[in-house]
């Protein structure tokens, strides 16, 4: 892991950090699982989740707002 970029480490104790930020760790995940199980769509992935979902009015709204603000990017 350390000669692949993924890990410092740090003398004197043989300290080990990690180089990657949990953020980048979940955004590569979640790649990966989109691609494993919905071939990369994630319309297709949201769909499918959203429909065995039982959604407050809150949460509605909450999503068109990040769709809305997605759209204007």
């Amino acid at each position: 892991m350390i000669e692949k970029g993924a890990i410092t480490r740090e003398d004197p104790g043989f300290i080990c950090r990690a180089n990657v930020s949990k953020k980048k760790v979940q955004e590569i995940e979640t790649k990966a699982l989109l691609n494993k199980l919905y071939n990369g769509s994630v319309s297709q992935f949201i769909t499918e989740y959203l429909v065995n979902q039982k959604l407050s009015s809150d949460d509605l709204a909450a999503l068109e707002f990040a769709i809305s603000r997605r759209m204007t990017k």
